[in-house]
């Protein structure tokens, strides 16, 4: 029977389908018999990236999805502040699928490296006449005329006349 917890999302978009929930409890010290609110913070699994900080949520346990995640979001039961902005102006709609701060990064990084190649493409210079003439040489075959590579020229017959 899984353990169903109540607790607030304390760290969100840093992994992917990953929140971090701090779950709050009482316990009695064993030797001043107090009581002490006890802190443990849970990686839960969010299926659809939906978790934003500040949502208070039920997680429950579920099978081990990795090594330190066992939990799984069961339902959003209030949403933090930029969720009730996002409810406000959107009734009715789920929030759109949140790319987290690596995926991110990872674009990030991407667009900068095909940037520099289209860069130093641009910046290169055209090839010369003759070295496009080097490479190819123009046949003509029934009325089309074709480009093939040197390598692949057909080779002329001698005739005898």
């Amino acid at each position: 029977m899984p353990i169903s917890l109540v607790g607030r999302v304390v760290k969100s978009g840093f992994m992917n389908k990953t929140v971090t929930v701090s779950v709050d409890r009482w316990a009695t010290h064993p030797r001043t018999h107090k009581t002490i609110k006890r802190t443990t913070k849970v990686l839960t699994h969010d299926p659809r990236n939906v978790l934003r900080t500040e949502d208070v949520v039920r997680i429950r346990s579920c099978t081990r999805k990795s090594k330190r995640k066992q939990h799984e979001l069961e339902v959003i039961l209030q949403r933090g502040w930029d969720g009730q902005q996002f409810d406000k102006a959107n009734p009715g709609r789920a929030p759109p699928i949140a790319v987290t701060q690596r995926a991110l990064q990872l674009m990030r990084a991407e667009n900068a490296k095909l940037k520099e190649q289209l860069g130093k493409e641009e910046v290169s210079e055209p090839m010369q006449e003759s070295e496009i003439q080097g490479l190819a040489t123009p046949v003509n075959i029934s009325g089309h005329t074709e480009v093939l590579s040197n390598h692949a020229a057909p080779a002329s017959s001698p005739s005898q006349a």
